[in-house]
């Protein structure tokens, strides 16, 4: 796992890139829904993470994508305004 941040413009990106075995293609427009995993069942997985971490940018008036290849990784970017406290 590999973690960057970056100032870009008027907001913060924070990258996250799991060089895992990816998300197949068929599966990638699941990666925001509740309880979404890619692991088996009984794994400690609860599928909540990227559910949560858009509904916290989205609050924020932030962005977020990912970039997937099956077999090869997955990369997760976020993009937070840096004046959080401040409305647009």
């Amino acid at each position: 796992m590999e973690i960057t941040t970056k100032h870009e413009n008027e907001f913060i990106a924070l990258k996250v890139l799991d060089t895992g075995a990816g998300i197949p293609d068929e599966l990638s427009t699941k990666v925001f829904e509740p309880f979404f995993s890619t692991k088996r069942p009984g794994d400690q997985c609860r599928g909540l993470g990227l559910t949560m971490v858009h509904e916290i940018v989205n609050e924020h008036s932030g962005m977020i994508s990912f970039e997937t290849k099956a077999e090869k990784g997955f990369e997760v970017t976020v993009h937070l305004p840096i004046s959080l406290g401040k409305s647009r």
